[in-house]
């Protein structure tokens, strides 16, 4: 697979040898857009899709043949790519800052039992956050109850949803993404901001 021009392949000391990350940063693909034509095209089942990569996992059972197919698929796919613009953010109405970790307000057990509300992604700019939302797989949150919702955050979930990955934790209606947020204004916010 060096001789890929476009995908790249994740090395580092101690890695896992039952695990391939396949990254496709740079290029006019996404994770998932690859995810699906090695399912489609190839018939190869990776374990999950990120934002700009995908995760192959491997086992006793698996086969030479189907190590093989995975690098012809790979190669081939390489051979279609091309560069593409910075992908994070490209579709996103939500202007995309530079990434900043939300700030915890409030415990997860705290914000769990406050009151709540759904608003579109846009209107939780800024707000508590009320639920979980994490890509699945691998399950990591993005946000978790009790931390602010900042844009940057906000951009990489539109970006999750435009792309079609296993976002939970949001709603849809009417071609818009909701999010639950505690019930709570812009100045009880600064009462806990104080705290």
């Amino acid at each position: 697979l060096r001789a890929c021009r476009y995908i790249r392949i994740y090395e580092s000391a101690g890695m896992d040898i039952g695990k391939l990350v396949v990254s496709v940063k740079g290029t006019n693909l996404t994770g998932q857009q690859l995810y699906n034509i090695l399912l489609e095209k190839y018939h190869l089942q990776m374990e999950m899709a990120g934002g700009t990569y995908v995760l192959a996992m491997f086992t006793v059972a698996d086969t030479r043949e189907g190590y093989e197919r995975l690098v012809k698929a790979l190669l081939a796919i390489d051979g279609q790519c091309r560069p593409g613009e910075k992908q994070s953010g490209e579709t996103v109405h939500i202007r995309e800052k530079e990434h900043i970790l939300p700030q915890q307000v409030l415990s997860v057990a705290e914000a769990w039992d406050e009151e709540k509300e759904e608003v579109t992604l846009r209107q939780g700019i800024g707000r508590i956050a009320g639920e979980f939302i994490h890509l699945y797989p691998p399950g990591i949150p993005i946000i978790v109850p009790g931390e602010i919702i900042p844009e940057s955050v906000g951009g990489q979930i539109l970006t999750y949803t435009q792309n079609q990955m296993p976002v939970h934790g949001v709603g849809y209606k009417e071609d818009d993404v909701y999010v639950t947020v505690l019930k709570t204004g812009k100045t009880e916010r600064k009462k806990y901001e104080k705290n």
